[in-house]
């Protein structure tokens, strides 16, 4: 398959500086240097398409017939009815940057017009491919659960561009469809195959396991695990098998809509309240719903939630989502409390931006901005055919955006080892060298190398005195930079510009093909590009890349530099935050690329090429994540419900987003500028391997990320049993019924328990430290009750039972013969919950999480009984539960 990373790197010869007569909407300038004003790449697409005609080269739309989508920047604001003569619309983050589309007999004419200062192609993005153990390491469930505030980033948006997602991956939908009861069809106690599930409208659904199968390289190199048909409550779900075919109908070609919760038949997760690894009789179901999805803009069309998102389920059979799919699942996926494989923020939502039109990139912060996200995530690169420096209309755009608010979250690319990187000093003749060999072996075929693109730049004005391209056979040729089309060497097409960027530097593009650049081969052996006559000392960048190779190595260069200057566009962007990988699971120190916990190899290294600092952070790479449905891999059940491992540092920048978008949620005052100071000091800097020298350096930024520090400036802690609970009951009171849970936990941490009485799925109560008051108006004595308690304590540890109880009556005591003694002083109140602290040693909260332990109660109990309101009569019932309480049975 033809490597996606060729079409972002096109591109460069001069154009004619010519404007036809009277077609300028305003007096033509005179002398206008139009190489100066319309980007190189640009101008480069105009002579392939005058040369070779349309589509050529397999480059489909970026030598497309009708001409280019483009950013332009303006000298000053355009009037309305400037901006729709010259075709251009609002980017909506600066006043002087617009987006539009320009047919290629009017680029020169645009250009030309005295408002425009530059033209440059809306670099359209693409895609190089490449949780539970790093959400261990990041310290995510903890923050989860953590008592105090239990995040999971809800209420936060994050916008991201990337491929599309696979909106019927249930990784992706909330557990927000209600409760539901299953039918045992044997009476064996437990869910097995055959057994139902009755729906709202009480129709009966056959239940079918859907696996959350998953391929993981750290686990078994061979084989795909947990594939078996058979329930496993924290890896798989379910759905209601509705028309008996074997497979789960879904998508607007399966007749559903976005009415239909989880946008198809019925999904579910199975509630293993008791944790036993399988579903009993008295445990059910949790139906998905809403999708975290909320709106895709992919191509020219744009899918929203609640409107037309179940349409953009058909995009996998047709485009690749396995990159989107994957971010998207490790930034947010799951249902937290069910399942034990969740991204880092599974209560945030999306909105992606995938294989935009050139036309609309100028527009897409705008639109972000507009459903009021917290961050942009860059999850695509362009390694060859940008120069860097920072300065391009794009970068300006993103840097307009932060300003506004919008944070720019960027992986910095795995190019560091690929051989596709040098840096030299310029000293007489600069030789930049590389080697066309037979071909690149992608694991079933040797490919043949019949395109090699490369740029060279410089932070400097100075032009050369000669460039030329020296054959294999030793003979040189100058590059034609006169304007002509294509030139040749030998039988080889070499079409080359040199450009000046808005900063000052400049960037020769080159281009060697022979017929369509894929079927054909280059000729072989060593090629070099000359440079004569730049100033001494002069630092010379060069990149290269070839139609298959991608981050790996193909064509590279003979000598290339590592560890330097081998991040890629766009996290060259000043407003960046330039995320690196580190290992985060598995160990590929064979492969060349480090230990677990070291700096991932092929990570990206700054410096910027004019020496501005763009490493911030560093995170894992290497979590399993969710896998799309797609073009050559057969889902049994119809839709994709596997996961594999997601490597490089596209995988390292959603839990960076994730943890931004956790920042947020836990203080939504904070700003893009507190936001980004909490995540760069509250990073882990000690003994970090490659030791790179004082932080902030050129590999690993401020350190690595740490998820729970960033959130509490504490590390994560590491073990923690979670309680055990002994008993739930209903003891009786004067006024009303307690019911309470009796807990103990093996390192004596004081806990909370929360209450969803008749169990459905709605909780009746926040967090106590004291019993939950049951009203005789509301619950009936000689009735029964179902409840489900979660308990937890202070580290977030928890465990939950379903439990059925009898009501009872109100306890009715005896009115005192004697009078009644001066009433002692009320006890305190809890401040969170409203419920009297009977206990031994006074009130308490939670306390801090950086204290290892909190305080203990005298039996290691925070489930006193209490309810609001005290009296005598009350104060002599909480002494018959104190004795209750005193003689707990101990765990079995």
């Amino acid at each position: 398959m033809r490597h996606v990373g060729l079409a972002l790197c096109l591109f460069t010869v001069p154009a004619a500086a010519q404007v036809a007569p009277g077609s300028a909407p305003d007096p033509v300038v005179a002398a206008v240097d139009l190489n100066a004003r319309i980007d190189g790449q640009l101008r480069l697409r105009h002579r392939l398409i005058e040369a070779l005609g349309p589509g050529a080269l397999g480059w489909g739309d970026l030598l497309a017939e009708d001409g280019a989508g483009i950013l332009v920047r303006t000298r000053r604001a355009l009037t309305d009815d400037e901006a729709q003569r010259l075709g251009l619309t609002k980017s909506g983050v600066s006043a002087t940057i617009y987006a539009g589309h320009v047919a290629w007999d009017r680029l020169e004419w645009l250009a030309a017009a005295p408002a425009i200062e530059r033209v440059e192609p809306g670099r359209r993005p693409g895609q190089l491919q490449p949780l539970d153990t790093i959400g261990a390491q990041q310290g995510s469930l903890r923050a989860h659960l953590r008592p105090q505030d239990g995040l999971t980033g809800d209420g936060v948006l994050v916008a991201a561009i990337d491929s599309p997602v696979d909106v019927l991956h249930p990784h992706f939908f909330f557990a927000d469809a209600g409760v539901f009861e299953w039918l045992d069809a044997n009476n064996s106690g437990a869910f097995e195959p055959g057994d139902a599930v009755v729906l709202e409208e009480g129709s009966v659904g056959r239940l079918q396991v859907m696996d959350g199968l998953f391929f993981d390289p750290v686990t078994d190199l061979q084989m795909w695990q947990n594939v078996d048909g058979v329930l496993n409550p924290r890896l798989d779900w379910l759905f209601a098998d509705l028309n008996g075919d074997g497979i789960r109908n879904a998508g607007a070609a399966d007749g559903f809509t976005d009415d239909d919760p989880s946008l198809g038949e019925p999904l579910f997760v199975a509630h293993d309240a008791n944790g036993n690894g399988r579903l009993d009789a008295e445990e059910k179901l949790f139906g998905l719903g809403t999708s975290k999805i909320r709106q895709l803009w992919v191509r020219d069309q744009t899918y929203r939630r609640g409107e037309n998102l179940v349409e953009a389920a058909d995009l996998t059979a047709t485009i690749d989502a396995s990159h989107g799919t994957g971010v998207a699942s490790i930034l947010l996926g799951g249902q937290v409390g069910f399942h034990d494989r969740i991204g880092l923020a599974p209560g945030a939502e999306y909105i992606g931006y995938a294989e935009v039109d050139e036309g609309r990139m100028g527009l897409i912060f705008a639109d972000a901005a507009e459903n009021d996200a917290t961050l942009m995530l860059h999850e695509w690169s362009q390694p060859v055919g940008a120069v860097g420096d920072g300065g391009s209309i794009f970068e300006a755009s993103m840097d307009a955006a932060r300003d506004r608010g919008m944070l720019q979250v960027c992986p910095l690319g795995n190019l560091n080892s690929a051989g596709k990187q040098i840096e030299l000093s310029a000293d007489g003749a600069v030789d930049l060298t590389f080697t066309v060999g037979d071909g690149f072996f992608d694991g079933r075929q040797q490919l043949p190398y019949g395109y090699v693109q490369a740029h060279v730049a410089w932070t400097s004005d100075a032009q050369p005195d000669a460039m030329q391209l020296i054959r294999p056979d030793g003979t040189a040729h100058d590059l034609d930079l006169s304007g002509n089309p294509i030139g040749l060497v030998g039988d080889t097409a070499v079409a080359a510009t040199l450009d000046l960027t808005p900063r000052g530097s400049r960037r020769l593009d080159v281009i060697l093909f022979r017929g369509d650049g894929f079927s054909d081969t280059l000729e072989q052996g060593r090629w070099t590009i000359r440079l004569t006559g730049l100033p001494a000392e002069t630092a010379v960048h060069g990149r290269i890349t070839d139609a298959w190779s991608g981050w790996a190595e193909g064509v590279g260069w003979d000598q290339p530099t590592r560890d330097r200057t081998s991040l890629t566009y766009p996290s060259t962007a000043d407003s960046a935050i330039g995320v690196a990988a580190f290992g985060g699971r598995w160990d590929m120190r064979n492969f060349g690329d480090g230990n677990v916990g070291e700096l991932r190899q092929y990570s990206g290294r700054g410096p910027r090429i004019d020496g501005a600092p763009v490493v911030d952070i560093a995170a894992p790479d290497d979590p399993l994540a969710a896998l799309a449905t797609g073009p050559g891999l057969d889902f049994p059940l119809g839709h994709s419900s596997a996961f594999s491992m997601f490597g490089g540092t596209s995988g390292a920048g959603p839990h960076v987003a994730a943890t931004i978008a956790l920042l947020k949620a836990q203080d939504f005052e904070r700003g893009p500028d507190a936001l980004e100071a909490i995540l760069f000091e509250r990073t882990q800097a000690d003994g970090l391997r490659p030791d790179l020298g004082a932080y902030p350096n050129d590999g690993w930024g401020y350190g690595k990320l740490s998820l729970h520090r960033a959130l509490y400036d504490v590390a994560p802690p590491i073990g923690n049993a979670a309680p055990v609970i002994e008993r739930v009951e209903i003891v009786s009171g004067e006024e009303a019924n307690i019911l309470r849970a009796l807990a103990t936990d093996a390192e004596g941490d004081a806990w909370q328990a929360r209450w969803d009485l008749n169990y459905d799925g709605e909780w009746d109560s926040d967090w106590l430290d004291a019993g939950f008051s049951l009203r005789p108006e509301t619950w009936v004595p000689g009735t029964e009750l179902t409840v489900r308690v979660v308990v937890r304590d202070v580290l977030g540890g928890s465990t939950e039972q379903i439990a059925t109880l009898l009501i009872p009556e109100p306890l009715v005591v005896e009115p005192p013969l004697e009078p009644e003694p001066e009433p002692e002083p009320e006890p305190e109140m809890m401040p969170d919950t409203g419920m009297t602290d009977m206990r031994a040693d006074g009130p308490g909260g939670t306390p801090p999480v950086d204290q290892e332990r909190s305080a203990r109660t005298s039996d290691g109990c925070l489930a006193a009984p209490g309810a609001p309101g005290t009296s005598g009569w009350w104060m002599l019932a909480l002494l018959m539960l104190g004795a209750l309480r005193r003689q707990r049975p101990k765990i079995s």
